[in-house]
């Protein structure tokens, strides 16, 4: 008996590693789509066998796969470039917010140095100290903020690399 059931777990579980499910889902267009992950009561599953143990296919073919399967690496593709579209958006707007702030903390300091370029009148070396401190301020910050732009950037240009990959 124990062997049986043994040999039944065995086949039933073996047969789930070699398929899976994906289902068929329709977006606020119409359009359908293809995902791994149920999206509603409305969608249609499809079982997608392993090569091995797919023999028979139904609909439009490529090679040994129904058409959906085709559908559904074309929609994951497109969704993974969306994504991927996404992020670099949401990069670019972080870089423009770090830019805007950049430049305003900036014009504080360069706000100083007229001031006490204007205090000092002609007196050249007086307005130079004390607007030492201020330019060694202005450097420190856009130090700081244009290595985090550079990081940004970086992270943008891999994402383009990665989508270059995908297309």
């Amino acid at each position: 008996m124990r062997k049986i059931i043994f040999f039944t777990t065995t086949i039933t579980l073996s047969s789930s590693l070699f398929s899976m499910q994906i289902f068929e889902c329709k977006d606020e267009h119409n359009n359908p789509y293809f995902t791994e992950t149920p999206c509603g009561s409305k969608a249609v599953i499809h079982k997608i066998d392993s090569p091995s143990t797919n023999s028979t296919n139904s609909g439009g073919t490529t090679g040994n796969q129904p058409a959906y399967v085709e559908e559904y690496e074309k929609s994951k593709k497109r969704s993974k470039l969306r994504s991927i579209d996404l992020k670099i958006k949401r990069l670019q707007s972080e870089i423009e917010s770090l830019t805007k702030k950049r430049e305003k903390e900036i014009a504080v300091y360069r706000k100083k140095i007229l001031r006490n370029e204007e205090k000092a009148g002609k007196n050249v070396k007086k307005a130079e100290l004390r607007n030492k401190g201020h330019k060694e301020k202005i450097v420190s910050i856009e130090d700081r903020y244009n290595r985090k732009i550079a990081e940004k950037q970086h992270r943008i240009n891999t994402l383009l690399e990665e989508k270059d990959a995908i297309q």
